[in-house]
Parts: structure tokens; sequence; C-alpha cells
């Protein structure tokens, strides 16, 4: 058979459900409380510390989408998108190694349930 002698196993990739994630979710609020309800708020977005982290991250890795390498001279919107999501790891939400640079239209193909790191 194809596969026999070989010296290595194959595992696949398990990728987290949404059953998973809500686990996760609900462990975080418990863990983090009010602060939970304010992290995974629009009103986090508007926060001086995010403004700041986010500049941060700007200058860091360039206004290039890191997906697929546009930047706004040709027109588009830059985030800066959590790689693991705010509702999940809330302790993340400010942590310059949880935040990549992504343009709006892939930022939103990629959702905040793909932990897919561009970077």
């Amino acid at each position: 058979m194809f596969m026999e002698g070989l010296a290595f196993e194959f595992k696949p990739k398990v990728k987290k459900t949404n059953v998973d994630l809500n686990k996760r979710a609900e462990r975080a609020k418990i863990r983090f409380g009010d602060d939970y309800d304010f992290i995974v708020s629009d009103e986090f977005l508007k926060s001086t510390p995010w403004r700041q982290v986010r500049y941060d991250v700007l200058r860091r890795d360039g206004a290039r989408c890191r997906c697929c390498g546009r930047t706004p001279s040709e027109g588009i919107y830059v985030c800066v998108d959590h790689i693991s999501p705010r509702k999940t790891n809330p302790e993340l939400a400010l942590n310059p190694k949880n935040l990549q640079v992504l343009c709006n239209e892939c930022n939103h193909g990629k959702g905040n349930e793909d932990e897919t790191s561009w970077r």
C-alpha cells in the first residue's frame, strides 16, 4: 500500500467547532466578569488603549494587508484584526502579538471564528 513503510504518522489538523468556541467564550465570561462585556463590545474599539495599540500595529506592520498584500493606495480600508477573537480570548485583546493588519474584505472573509495568522 502507498503509506506502508513511512516513518511518520499523519494527524489531520482538527478545526475548532462553534461549540468549542462557545465553550471558550463562556469560560472567558466567567473569568473576566463585567470587563468581558466591554472587551467584546464596539465601545472597546473606540477606547484609547485600543486605538493606541492599533496605531502601534499599523506602524509595526505597515498599512498592507497580510493576506492579499493590497494597500490603501489601491483603494482599500485596512483593519487591525484579532487573530484569536476577543470573545474567546479577551486577555489577548490588547496584545500586539495577537494582531495583524488585514484589508476590510479579507478581515470580513476571515470572520471572528477563524484564527488564521497571515504573518
